[in-house]
């Protein structure tokens, strides 16, 4: 560069994004204290919000790493999807573990009302389907064939039940063929 060639700052945004990011961990950091005061109110349980509690974040850090290696942007489009994403997490939380309880209430061992718990919410229902294929129409498959998808998700429909169930009970039985071993 020729030496009278003088460079003067014109414009920085570098304050206004760190500012951004500062807000958005103050933001984030608010939110999951109200999440879990409420999910304490609403479930009576501290252990309970603590699971969501914990889930949280780390759900958030796969995100970001899975982003990461993807070679995605993190922008206002990924950070809105993370949060939509953050509240089906939350809601699915509190459906797993009222399950768990209503199994728990019932006589069942703490193990089997968990295992129990998580299959009555892993079983498909309207709304799973309609994310499914939402979720290939995405992705970048055909639009053209969605009512074909949509008429082989009802068509199998038992089937995919059956082997979600199928792929639990066998990761249950080596859970405890291993915890039996040590």
């Amino acid at each position: 560069m020729p030496e009278d060639v003088k460079l003067n700052v014109i414009f920085d945004q570098s304050s206004y994004v760190k500012n951004s990011i500062s807000g958005l961990q103050n933001a984030g950091f608010g939110g999951l204290v109200l999440v879990v005061i409420v999910l304490f109110l609403f479930l009576g349980n501290f252990r309970s919000a603590l699971v969501v509690a914990i889930s949280l974040p780390l759900s958030v850090l796969f995100a970001f790493i899975v982003l990461f290696i993807t070679g995605q942007a993190i922008n206002s489009i990924t950070l809105g999807g993370l949060a939509l994403v953050l509240g089906l997490l939350v809601d699915n939380s509190i459906v797993v573990l009222e399950n768990i309880d209503r199994h728990i209430q019932m006589g069942k061992t703490k193990h089997q009302a968990a295992f129990d718990g998580a299959l009555d919410w892993l079983r498909l229902d309207d709304n799973k389907v309609s994310r499914i294929v939402a979720a290939q129409d995405c992705d970048g498959f055909n639009k053209d064939n969605w009512p074909e998808m949509i008429a082989w998700l009802v068509d199998h429909r038992a089937r995919l039940e059956k082997a979600i169930s199928e792929d639990l009970k066998t990761a249950a039985r080596k859970l405890r063929t291993v915890a039996i071993k040590d």
